[in-house]
């Protein structure tokens, strides 16, 4: 009796008798598992009327695309975070392809250490994973910034095994699977640290301020990227202590130092100067203390409105000339507070980490001159003007409640009034979505 089997897309028939011939074969299949995609043969006919006295069974594998042309969509499903999908397209990855050695020779597989390598990169992974960092050391600098030396910078994500999703991404590359889902956690991180006594220190997230640097040019790009990973990263702020940006951002700035010719907003107008830029900083370091509920010390906002501010809190920008303006805020939480800043895309993050002593922090707003619903914290708004109102409420119950307004030289646009004109202002934080309260 004749058998049928598939291996590496090759129909191999192992015959029992004599007189069997493959010329002319018809075979009857049938779908028995999407998972495999493999097909059974179910009967069959040869020439010369020769039948065996059984049904024969063989697996066919169906007509697939080639490897180059598979791609897989992916959904991860979060309880903390809205679903994410991504397309995943072998003509994308073809580093995902390897050579396996089997008994009718070389095929073609997907590497699942391949696809478990992207899923873990730092950047550019739809699913990126939860990250902590650890503090190795810390020194003071010649402008008396106490600066930590760390393993890596810590970044919220999801927490999830990669190994086996890359295996499950893998498999349904190899046998076309269209659709793929997963559940993760997506997690805050956190700081680790050994204390002066020898003991384990964790710091907390306490907020997160973001901004956007789209459209830069490739000075302000450039500044934007010194200022945020090499001035303000891994800056301590001892407890009690005052933080300032200037000195952070070593003062004066100089083409010496490596700042970049971009430009700046000067009463009104605009010009290239040496640093232009830099109020990228200020105003993510401002949205960070502000979300967590650190005392604002000094702060002015831009003496004109700017898309450059618009995303991630419209109206809570801030500005930084040295001589002039800084962005001053006071560490009250008892103990030491870490900042971590970097950039992904050109979307700028700038995170505080330290002790969480039970406060939070409440922002509502924007409002505007035409905002029909504005709080009573809030004084009437010139068309110039953009209000904000924060609540800081402490372990205790107790509440500290600060308008914040921002005054520009021109009147805000109309198009941004129509905008964002009773937007949820904690969503704006944290989205480039604009949520109806």
């Amino acid at each position: 009796m004749p058998h049928f089997f598939f291996q590496h897309r090759r129909l191999i028939l192992l015959a029992c008798g004599a007189g069997v011939s493959l010329m002319g074969l018809f075979a009857v299949v049938h779908y028995t598992s999407q998972e495999k995609q493999q097909f059974v043969l179910l009967s069959y006919e040869m020439p010369g009327g020769l039948h065996p006295s059984a049904p024969a069974a063989a697996v066919v594998e169906p007509e697939m695309l080639p490897l180059a042309e598979r791609s897989v969509t992916v959904t991860l499903t979060s309880d903390q975070k809205d679903p994410v999908t991504a397309t995943m397209s072998m003509m994308d990855h073809p580093e995902w392809v390897i050579m396996e050695n089997g008994i009718l020779g070389s095929d073609e597989r997907v590497s699942a250490v391949a696809v478990q390598a992207f899923l873990e990169q730092e950047k550019g992974s739809p699913f990126p994973v939860m990250r902590i960092a650890q503090i190795l050391a810390s020194g003071i600098d010649a402008k008396k910034v106490l600066r930590a030396t760390t393993s890596g910078v810590a970044k919220p994500g999801y927490v999830y095994d990669t190994a086996a999703i890359a295996q499950q991404i893998a498999q349904a590359l190899m046998y076309e699977q269209s659709d793929l889902h997963f559940t993760a956690t997506y997690s805050l991180p956190f700081i680790t640290a050994i204390s002066a006594d020898g003991q384990a220190k964790q710091y907390e997230l306490l907020g997160t301020g973001m901004s956007d640097f789209a459209d830069s040019d490739a000075g302000r790009e450039s500044n934007v990227h010194k200022a945020i990973e090499e001035r303000v990263n891994n800056v301590i702020v001892p407890a009690g202590a005052t933080f300032s940006l200037i000195d952070a951002l070593d003062a004066p700035i100089t083409e010496k130092k490596g700042w970049k010719m971009a430009l700046g907003l000067f009463g009104g107008g605009a010009a290239l100067t040496v640093g232009g830029g830099i109020c990228q900083s200020a105003t993510t370091v401002y949205r960070a203390a502000l979300l967590s509920g650190l005392p604002i010390v000094e702060k002015r906002n831009h003496s004109l409105f700017v898309d450059h501010y618009e995303f991630y809190g419209v109206g809570l920008d801030a500005t930084v000339f040295p001589g002039f303006h800084d962005v001053r805020y006071k560490n009250d939480t008892g103990d030491d507070l870490l900042m971590q800043a970097y950039t992904e895309g050109v979307t700028v993050y700038v995170h505080f980490y330290g002790r969480n002593d039970g406060r939070t922090a409440y922002l509502d707003g924007p409002y505007f001159a035409r905002s029909k619903n504005r709080p009573k914290e809030l004084r009437a708004l010139s068309t110039y003007e953009i209000g904000w109102v924060r609540t800081v409420t402490a372990a205790d119950g107790t509440t500290k409640v600060q308008p914040l307004i921002a005054t520009y030289s021109k009147p805000v646009w109309y198009s941004i009034f129509k905008k964002y004109d009773g937007a949820d202002g904690m969503a704006l934080m944290t989205s480039l979505k604009v949520v109806v309260k």
